[in-house]
């Protein structure tokens, strides 16, 4: 029972450490958390991958963004499979076993580069970026995002900061612009009149919704990179209630197109795993709790 104890103090306590060197210092409920329906747990995995200045949140309105785009793309299940279809049989397993634009990059034998972990990270060589910019070898061994949780929400996190086209998904966020981190994730199948553009929709709404939890007032504008969706389009307000500490929505998100192909060029931060030293100061707390 301490040991739940001690996981819920941990992840009230490390949400601290989700600001970058530089920025101020984000505080976030557990309530918070509950009601937009994480996991606990998540909260300190998430911790455990922020190391290092390359990678972290400015605002509390990028981390609801974030964990919006993150809920639909893998459920907030750090260590969720393949892509639907993969599961369901319905798509080329090999089709992101080359990369077009860096074709040097080869796949392992038996291996294959569909979407894995929180953002659905996808493409052989983007596999082979954030493995070096993460201390470790993913292409060779991709499958290591479905047992190591920190390790997946950093995977997650390199990709946020990853620029592309002159930006980045981190970058739009402290713009206020939710439409351009879509375009950045899933641009070429969800943006300008894309096949799967109503897919914005959920992403949008996940945003809404968390951003409602944390007590923000979420964006009303650049919301979608298709001008054809409005927030009239939006479904309506749907909040967790969950009582439970470890309560979180588990529904398998819509399938999500894979991420946009990321040139060679782009910018790979290097760091590695460790928990921050606010453990401590948790401990202390708990002590003061548990009295």
């Amino acid at each position: 029972m301490w040991i739940h104890a001690l996981a819920a103090v941990l992840a009230f306590q490390l949400i601290e450490t989700l600001a970058q060197q530089g920025c101020a210092t984000i505080y976030v409920s557990r309530e918070d958390f509950d009601c937009a329906g994480f996991s606990r747990d998540t909260l300190v995995e998430l911790t455990e991958a922020i190391t290092t200045d390359d990678y972290g949140f400015c605002t509390k309105q990028e981390i609801a963004m974030f964990f919006g785009q993150a809920k639909h793309e893998g459920g907030l299940d750090p260590t969720r499979q393949v892509e639907f279809c993969v599961e369901q049989g319905t798509c080329d397993i090999n089709e992101f076993n080359i990369c077009s634009w860096n074709p040097s990059v080869r796949p392992a034998t038996g291996k294959h580069y569909r979407g894995r972990g929180p953002i659905q990270l996808s493409y052989s060589c983007n596999y082979k970026l954030a493995g070096d910019a993460l201390g470790t070898d993913l292409l060779s061994n991709p499958d290591r995002m479905l047992t190591d949780d920190a390790l997946s929400w950093g995977t997650a996190l390199w990709f946020w900061n990853l620029e592309s086209s002159g930006t980045s998904a981190h970058e739009a966020a402290l713009d206020m612009n939710f439409g351009d981190i879509t375009r950045q994730i899933n641009g070429a199948l969800e943006c300008d009149g894309g096949p799967l553009a109503g897919h914005q929709l959920q992403r949008a709404a996940h945003y809404r919704d968390i951003a409602h939890c944390m007590g923000l007032q979420p964006s009303d504008t650049n919301l979608f990179c298709t001008p054809e969706l409005t927030l009239e389009d939006l479904p309506p307000l749907n909040l967790q209630t969950s009582g439970s500490p470890d309560g979180m929505d588990t529904t398998p998100p819509e399938p999500s197109g894979a991420p946009p192909p990321q040139g060679p060029g782009a910018d790979s931060p290097s760091h590695a795993t460790q928990l921050n030293s606010a453990i401590f100061l948790s401990i202390v707390i708990l002590f003061r709790v548990l009295m």
